[in-house]
């Protein structure tokens, strides 16, 4: 089991941030932690905000408001830092001690990074115990406003995209570069007066969706891209049945053909502007979205958005759920990432019988196994991650793919 620990960097007296301390043994649970695109059911094009449940042991008084004798924040405690790490090893191996076969090398890695949501802090007295809900960095975009006015129409999407991001309240805390910025439909509008008076994240939202990308935040920094897979394949999960690998698959759930998240026919509304796929109806029944937008008003543009969501979603595509341990090989998995799974079909002996072994079983005697093909993977098929869950107090991680 590796070892999880939690840091909190609170606000100087002067406003400013301060040094990190860890809190680690005051620490009585860490929730689960997820990092998603837009994988909900049936719902393409929204991100969701992140968060964490973290409960401390009060009974200094550390983390009480600010004004407590012995309370760590200063100034304010809402968004003071957190982080969550986690380390495979808690006992790092010494040159001349560590066993061979048995040391693991190791380094500690951030499981989470975020803000302390004031807004939900609660104090169990009887307990002494301080919970708070940690957001993560996309929290930023719900409380900061698109800077209307230095927008430009005559901008590209990716453009509009970096100046609506490129503010001190979001800039302050997160890396964002221009290169990170890469879109899958990138044209130039033709109407932003809809993006006034949005936050950024209402923003976001619609701009993702109509230039079928999505966004994430790794180590820091800012991420925009198409919904494409990485190149390679970064990891394999085998299953209890594989003989191409160790067994490393402790759950596999969720398992669909992915028919909820078809669509077959994109329109746009209030136009007769639609793109479709007449076999993808025939055979799933006619699955209909509908894009209300102004900031595209020429058809071209409009008939662009389409093809390319329909492209994404027009067929069924497997998704389910893996659930795998967290080592250094897990932790580093990040979203869009292409694995592949190796899962055979599995044989079990008939009732009454045993598995026959060469060499040993009697010609017409021996029973052959029969296979359970309820559920059946090669690593012919690819998929890419949309979502990861990781619980650090159990060491697992859990990843929703979808087929590439």
């Amino acid at each position: 089991m590796g070892r999880v620990a939690v840091y909190i960097t609170p606000f100087h007296s002067n406003g400013t941030y301060g040094d990190e301390v860890e809190v680690t043994n005051d620490v009585i649970s860490v929730g689960k932690i997820d990092v998603d695109t837009d994988s909900s059911e049936y719902q393409i094009g929204l991100f969701r905000v992140a968060n964490v449940k973290l409960d401390l042991a009060n009974q200094s008084g550390r983390y009480s408001d600010v004004g407590a004798p012995n309370s760590i924040f200063k100034t304010k405690r809402k968004d003071s830092l957190v982080r969550v790490t986690w380390i495979e090893a808690p006992e790092l191996p010494y040159c001349g001690t560590a066993i061979c076969g048995e040391a693991v090398l190791c380094e500690e890695r951030t499981l989470f990074e975020g803000l302390l949501n004031d807004d939900a802090f609660v104090i169990d007295a009887q307990n002494d115990r301080a919970s708070f809900v940690v957001l993560g960095f996309q929290s930023l975009f719900e409380s900061t406003e698109v800077p209307f006015e230095s927008l430009d129409v005559a901008d590209t999407m990716s453009d509009i995209i970096f100046a609506i991001l490129d503010q001190g309240e979001i800039t302050g805390l997160l890396t964002l570069d221009a290169d990170n910025i890469d879109l899958d439909v990138d044209q130039v509008p033709d109407n932003i007066d809809e993006l006034e008076t949005l936050s950024v994240k209402e923003a976001l939202d619609r701009l993702l969706l109509l230039s079928n990308s999505v966004l994430y935040i790794e180590n820091r920094t800012i991420y925009i891209k198409p919904r494409d897979p990485s190149a390679s394949v970064e990891f394999t999960f085998y299953g209890q049945a594989s003989t191409e690998g160790a067994e490393n698959i402790v759950d596999l759930t969720n398992y669909n053909n992915g028919r909820q998240r078809v669509f077959n026919c994109f329109k746009w509304s209030d136009t007769l502007i639609r793109s479709q796929d007449g076999p993808s109806i025939r055979l799933n029944g006619f699955r209909k979205r509908v894009i209300d937008s102004d900031v595209f008003t020429n058809s071209t543009k409009q008939l662009n958005v389409l093809n390319a969501l329909l492209a994404e979603f027009v067929n069924p595509k497997q998704e389910l759920q893996i659930t795998t341990l967290l080592t250094e090989r897990t932790v580093v998995l990040e979203l869009l990432d292409r694995v592949a799974i190796d899962y055979p079909v599995q044989l079990v002996p008939y009732p009454g019988t045993e598995l026959p072994i060469c060499g040993v079983a009697i010609c017409g005697e021996a029973v052959l196994p029969k296979g359970l093909w309820n559920i059946k993977f090669e690593t012919s098929t690819n998929f890419k991650i949309l979502k990861k869950s990781i619980d650090p107090i159990r060491s697992l991680v859990t990843f929703k793919l979808r087929e590439v």
